[in-house]
């Protein structure tokens, strides 16, 4: 039974966490939804599960067709899908440089990139055939655009450090995880669609709180050490982990709703608890410096056309 998600609601997903005003009737969603490289069938499997949820979130809240786009990176640079068509890479910078050139002040943006990040000196990239993107080259990208709010998923392992790297103004940033050596396979994306499409009419902070219980139960169901926990950046506001608390009286509560996309997040201050002590992450990769390289070496180019597959994780 396909759930039916009103335009409303989806304007007010991708713009109630903004620090936009309120926003108006007219404005246009885009989504652009990235899939980064995956190693073994389940990962594959996984990756697949999660961009067909993205689709029927946006697909069912009656965004225009051609307002989404699906840029893959492809297992082969042989599939007959690659032929004709540029590296990854320059397909994302120059589908920015096509918003940047087109989009209105009052439009709303979101980016969903499903898939692993990794880190190389200083800065952190996403993994997709070909050369790898990097935070702060997306992050100068996004800054030429003049979009009210835009809304940012990273919903693979080892992300938290590309969030952090994004953060701006008009940005609210998802991260699957808070610490960049949480690196292995996460299952917060396909959680996430499940929350949003379970309950159409619920909040944004509804779905980040659901979408985490079911990654909790995912880990508790298995006896298995978990490893990883969602991470929310609304604008240079401070960050917020689970349970994604912000402070609002019942009324803006009320309001603050997918179906009334009119109480933006301005002046309103996140609560950030202490989070309780978790134990340390199982990461396949050393903790103080995963995947570091020399400062003096450059950041090789190319990603691997295929990974090894995650260790289980043990307690």
């Amino acid at each position: 039974m396909r759930v039916a998600v009103s335009l409303s609601s989806m304007r007010a997903f991708l713009a109630i966490v903004s620090l936009a005003a309120a926003a108006p009737a007219e404005a246009a969603m885009h989504a652009l939804i990235i899939t980064g490289l995956a190693g073994e069938a389940q990962q594959v499997e996984r990756q697949v599960a999660e961009l067909e949820g993205w689709r029927k979130i946006f697909a069912s809240s009656g965004v225009a067709e051609a307002d989404v786009t699906v840029i893959r990176s492809l297992h082969s640079a042989a599939d007959p899908a690659a032929a004709g068509k540029p590296p990854v890479h320059q397909q994302v910078l120059d589908h920015l440089a096509a918003w940047k050139q087109n989009l209105d002040a009052d439009d709303d943006i979101c980016l969903v990139f499903v898939g692993r990040v990794a880190s190389f000196g200083q800065d952190r990239f996403f993994q997709m055939r070909g050369r790898r993107l990097s935070a702060q080259e997306l992050a100068a990208a996004l800054d030429t655009i003049t979009a009210r709010s835009q809304t940012i998923f990273l919903t693979g392992p080892g992300a938290a450090g590309f969030a952090r790297t994004l953060a701006g103004d008009r940005r609210v940033i998802v991260s699957a995880t808070s610490d960049d050596r949480e690196i292995n396979a996460t299952q917060f994306g396909i959680a996430w669609c499940q929350a949003a499409q379970a309950a159409p009419e619920g909040t944004f902070l509804e779905w980040l709180a659901a979408a985490d219980a079911k990654v909790k139960q995912h880990f508790t169901d298995r006896k298995a050490l978990r490893t990883e926990h969602a991470l929310l950046l609304v604008g240079r506001r401070p960050e917020v982990e689970a349970p994604f608390a912000v402070a609002l009286t019942g009324e803006e509560r009320a309001a603050w709703t997918l179906a009334r996309p009119s109480v933006p997040v301005v002046g309103v201050a996140a609560v950030v608890g202490t989070p309780a002590p978790r134990p340390a992450v199982a990461a396949v990769r050393p903790a103080a410096a995963p995947l570091r390289r020399g400062a003096e070496e450059p950041v090789p180019p190319e990603s691997p056309a295929e990974r090894p597959p995650d260790p289980p994780v043990r307690r």
